[in-house]
């Protein structure tokens, strides 16, 4: 090799090892001071007109200083008070002038705002909506008739009321709109007895309904149903002679909610008899989604049918129920119909299969009579012989309205699946907004765009749908509109498929619709968007991964509350940042930190309890906080002042703790940058299938991934566009890679289209577990495609292909080492979920986050499957980074770690190094002196408080016997002076303040150390400290809820705290600890050790 080579070599070394200094020196400064893409953004509430210039300006002040990078701002009402002189209407002149300056004030601190896609939080709407181009539901009315003649009727009028269902009235919602869709009949089966003809007797616990009444279709009234003497509410159909009972209906006005995705409480019972008075207790009946709840019954032959209330509703006269409906059906019907037909969207339908029945309608014994039918309703047609069931089909309003917002910018929401509704929506929307910040939209001004998680209800009509079905799905959808009645067409198996592909159509067309053509109105205005979802459960028939992709910041929610189900919100941040991965998306954004205030939760909240969401947020992926919420405070003599109602956070500059915030969001900023570093690193691929999303699927059982290794959820979409296979790896186009396609075990159905992108898969020699599907689930689909695929994936005794093993089973024979493992000191702690993690990987670091997911502090032994890189500890709670000893063995290296109560480290390994062991001696922390005596506290005469008392033992202020000290919210400064006996040059010393209640700044001898905002509540002096004459001051700040349970105690005149929502204690609730609670420690680690 010639000199001249070996200079370049040499040189090139060079260059990539200054490269890689250069580019670890920034990663550290911006650990240090992370940059204005990793911190936390809040939601900015303007409540209801209560607007100032002056609180614009104090706000986004204070949210700078508090290193807040972004604003997003709403328009929201909720009954809120008014504080103001006047109040500012939206989109008045003086609104826009107050926009118009929130705009240059947040511009001029570089800051980033965005804008809702509605006034309130949901979703779409206002009052520019009209009735044509809103929301939508498919109705019907029906009639029997008797064929072999030439008919004459008089079909009833569609219904035109506004509401969810049929004819069940929204009133919020004045408007109206209907229109016909078709008129379709039915030859129904020789045994279908319309039962109201059999003369049943109608006998409740209490009450006086008629047969006729509980049969009509007609849910705008109901009778009302009490216990009788022995308890209990039902409501009995007895017959002259038995007869045969196969499904029935029942409403009484009540729907279970997709919030949570709870499992469909048992509400009522079917009980049998032949004599009235034995009865025998033949099934339990799940809660409808919607208003009406049809279910299927194996063949039941009885004269005596008996429902059974077992969750009645009470108000103060007692329990009752309100049964609208009870229809009995002598032929089958669609098991769960007014689920599966999109009145509702919860992910457990494959839990109600419908029950096989030859005693069914023919598809050929379905009659599509719209142009028989003149512009009165009347109908004229020579029906064929049988008994035949017209069904008049319209469609009316849905009624939702967007929201919260206040009155002035309430309206009806748009239709979801037009399109061209959502075009002119959107662009008018943004014309306001446009006007309001003076053109500043795009690269400066109003940045973003943000759907937040989706709530107008489930809609189940757009004008478009014929057209868009038939285009979609291949077949008219005018034959086949009895099945969303119930009515079984064809057999159970196409009446099931039909079903399938109605909502797969509501699905596509609402992501195409709504979240496409929002994010394309984005895109054309310069601005990129933030899309939520289902948030919690499962909100609508479109699928998560598929519309968040179409975002350019997926988001997710977790709340914070004691009462939230925080897994259901990982379910939520798991499928965002699996969007995130599998598109190449940087950012995985949060609605973070949302609460209920009721139940004693108002004002509760600090940095140290609200820290384990925030890593349990980032442990699902989570890269950017969205901090919910910091509504805007118009005046400074209300404190705590406005609220998001009952909605939390309360994180305003009225906040107690409001400019100790820096620190926290230091923190957060810190871990954000961390983790928005390279790429995530996962080893396995869930595909969770269609009609379905992950909350709707996992919301209570979250997949078993093996310990030790990553996932991401896999939705259709993903699976058939951009997923491949390089021979080594499962690759997507954005460059994501895994090791593991699993698909998950509920999944039976699969079309032939997701079958061939397994088969794809498959053939390419990509690793697969997971069982074979048994279930064609489209009309038209191809059987025997479908099975020839199913055969070549799973019978063609390929390797890779792994249906019989476990997921553990099946990494183990792929060579797929865990990528993090750890052993606990104490085993008792060693549960999977007490430690969390994730892995980031950049060209030259391997970056892990370990977190303690526990009150308790936890040593562990870590292991990572890296090795050659030496590893060095960043802590994001005060930026520091140090060396750490470590073991490297067979391809990986092991560490101990000591984590704190809720402590959270990142682990960066990136210099080479070819040492495989290194020990660093750590001298053990001794006590120096405790600190627990002879305290001064100032207060200030802040409420009425002493200027300042002497405190001779720490205690909770709390405890103290003046009402104004106990009560007292805000902050009080604790001082006393100390000296060192054997104080050393050398060595390290630490002030450990024991309990705080519940945040703390150091000073010693004049000089800022620190915000302490979480325990341990310690922190290192030694730059400060002397022997002796040290100076202590420690200024402790607690919560808001203190003063509003000590302005509502009895004997309380003068009032300090004013809240919106003030409801949320009681004079009986318990202050939380505040101040200095003892234990105070001065520790000594001794140098050179």
């Amino acid at each position: 090799m010639s000199m001249k080579n070996i200079r370049t070599i040499l040189l090139a070394m060079a260059l990539t090892t200054a490269t890689g200094s250069m580019a670890q020196s920034d990663l550290q400064q911006q650990f240090a001071n992370p940059p204005q893409e990793a911190r936390p953004r809040v939601w900015w509430h303007w409540m209801n007109g209560n607007i100032s210039k002056y609180g614009i300006k104090k706000d986004l002040e204070w949210m700078h200083r508090a290193g807040i990078a972004g604003i997003h701002v709403f328009d929201a009402g909720l009954n809120t008070p008014q504080i103001v002189p006047h109040r500012i209407t939206y989109m008045t002149p003086e609104w826009k002038d107050c926009f118009r300056y929130a705009v240059h004030i947040a511009d001029s601190l570089g800051m980033t705002m965005a804008i809702p896609s509605s006034p309130g939080w949901s979703n779409t709407g206002g009052p520019w909506v009209t009735p044509h181009d809103a929301m939508k539901k498919i109705t019907w009315r029906a009639v029997r008739v008797k064929g072999g003649k030439k008919l004459t009727v008089n079909l009833p009028g569609i219904y035109t009321t506004t509401g969810h269902f049929q004819n069940v009235e929204n009133t919020n919602s004045p408007e109206t709109f209907s229109q016909q869709i078709g008129v379709v009949a039915v030859r129904m089966p020789d045994t279908d007895i319309d039962i109201a003809t059999l003369n049943p007797t109608i006998t409740v616990s209490k009450g006086e309904p008629t047969v006729a009444q509980l049969t009509d279709g007609d849910y705008s009234k109901g009778t009302r149903v009490e216990p009788d003497a022995e308890g209990n509410i039902w409501a009995q159909y007895t017959f002259e002679k038995p007869v045969t009972i196969k499904a029935l209906s029942l409403s009484d006005g009540n729907n279970r909610s997709t919030w949570n995705s709870w499992s469909a409480p048992l509400y009522y019972r079917l009980e049998t008899s032949n004599d009235g008075k034995t009865f025998t207790k033949v099934c339990d009946i799940p809660q409808s989604g919607t208003f009406q709840q049809t279910i299927d019954l194996p063949p039941t032959t009885a004269r005596c049918f008996r429902v059974v209330c077992q969750l009645p509703q009470k108000d103060k006269q007692g329990e009752f129920v309100n049964l609208m409906e009870y229809n009995l059906y002598t032929t089958s019907r669609i098991n769960f119909a007014e689920e599966k037909a999109g009145f509702t969207s919860f992910g457990d339908l494959d839990q109600y299969p419908s029950r096989p029945d030859s005693d069914v309608s023919a598809a050929g014994d379905v009659v599509v009579l719209t142009d028989k039918v003149d512009a009165d309703g009347r109908l004229t047609w020579n029906a064929p012989r049988g008994n035949w069931v017209i069904y008049r089909f319209g469609t009316s309003l849905f009624g939702s309205r967007n929201g919260p917002a206040s009155p002035e910018a309430t309206g009806l929401e748009v239709d979801k699946m037009d399109r061209e509704a959502v075009h002119k929506y959107i662009e008018h929307y943004i014309d306001l907004y446009r006007d309001a910040s003076g053109g500043n939209i795009g690269k400066r001004g109003i940045q973003y765009l943000l759907i937040d998680s989706y709530e107008p209800g489930k809609a189940t009509w757009t004008l478009q749908m014929p057209v868009q079905f038939e285009r979609r799905r291949g077949y008219s959808i005018y034959p086949w509109l009895p099945v969303l009645t119930g009515v079984i067409v064809g057999s159970v198996e196409q009446s099931e498929q039909f079903l399938y592909d109605y909502r797969q159509t509501i699905g596509e067309l609402m992501d195409e619709s709504l979240y496409a053509e929002v994010a394309d109105a984005a895109h054309r205005h310069g601005m990129k968007i933030y899309i939520e979802s289902h948030e919690n459960g499962r909100q609508m028939l479109a699928d998560g991964i598929s519309v968040k992709s179409k975002g350019d910041i997926p988001m997710g929610a977790m709340w914070a509350e004691k009462r939230a189900d925080l897994s259901m919100y990982e379910c939520d941040l798991r499928e965002t940042s699996s969007t995130a991965h599998i598109y190449g998306k940087k950012y995985v954004a949060g609605e973070s930190f949302t609460a209920d205030g009721r139940h004693e939760m108002c004002y509760t909240f600090y940095p140290g309890n609200l820290k384990p969401i925030a890593d349990y947020m980032m442990s699902c992926g989570l890269n950017r906080f969205i901090i919910h919420e910091s509504a805007h405070q118009p005046v400074d003599d209300r404190k705590p002042g406005l609220a998001l109602a009952i909605y939390g956070q309360w994180f305003n500059r009225h906040e107690t703790w409001a400019e100790q915030a820096r620190s926290w969001t230091d923190y957060l900023g810190r871990s954000s940058y961390m983790m928005q570093q390279g790429q995530y690193v996962a080893d396995i691929a869930y595909y969770y299938g269609g009609d379905n999303s992950v909350n709707g699927r996992f919301a209570h059982n979250h997949p078993a991934i093996p310990r030790g290794y990553n996932f991401d959820y896999v939705n259709p979409g993903a699976l058939m566009d951009v997923f491949g296979y390089d021979g080594q790896k499962l690759t997507t186009k954005a460059g994501m890679s895994y090791r593991l396609l699993v698909i998950d075990r509920q999944v039976t159905r699969m079309t032939v289209d997701e079958l061939k992108a397994i088969a794809r898969l498959a053939k390419a020699g990509a690793p697969i577990c997971g069982k074979r599907p048994t279930i064609q689930p489209n009309l038209k689909g191809d059987d025997a495609e479908w099975h020839r695929l199913v055969a070549e994936i799973w019978d063609s005794n390929r390797a890779n292909v792994m249906e019989n093993l476990s997921m553990e089973e099946a990494l183990a024979k792929t060579g797929v080492a865990p990528d993090f493992s750890f052993v606990a000191a104490d085993k008792d702690k060693a549960t999977p979920d007490s430690i969390r993690w994730m892995h980031r990987r950049t060209a030259d670091s391997e970056i892990y986050w370990v977190a303690n997911a526990i009150d308790q502090p936890k040593r562990i032994t870590a292991s990572f499957n890296v090795t050659g890189k030496k590893p060095m500890l960043w802590n994001a709670e005060n930026a520091s980074i140090k060396p750490v000893g470590y073991t490297m063995a067979d391809g990986r290296t092991s560490i101990d770690l000591d984590l704190d109560p809720y402590g959270a480290l990142f682990i960066v390994f990136t210099e080479a190094t070819d040492e495989k062991h290194l020990t660093i001696a750590h001298a053990e922390e001794q006590e120096v002196m405790t600190l627990d005596n002879d305290w001064h506290v100032y207060f200030g005469g802040v409420q009425d408080t002493p200027e300042s008392i002497e405190m001779p033992t720490l205690r909770s202020l709390t405890e103290s016997d003046d009402a104004q000290i106990r009560y007292f919210s805000g902050t009080a400064v604790y001082t006393r002076d100390f000296d060192v006996k054997g104080y050393n040059k050398r060595a390290t010393y630490r002030l450990d303040l024991g309990g705080v209640g519940c945040m703390a700044e150091v000073y010693l001898n004049g000089q800022m150390l620190g915000t302490l905002w979480k325990a341990p509540y310690a922190i290192d002096i030694t730059p400060a400290l002397k022997k002796k004459g040290n100076k202590l001051e420690v200024r402790v700040t607690n919560l808001w809820a203190n003063r509003v349970i000590g302005d509502k105690q009895p004997d309380k005149k003068k009032r300090y705290a004013w809240a919106s929502y003030n409801n949320a204690f009681r004079a009986s609730s318990k202050p939380l600890p505040a101040g200095l609670l003892g234990g105070v420690r001065l520790l000594c680690t001794p140098a050179g050790k």
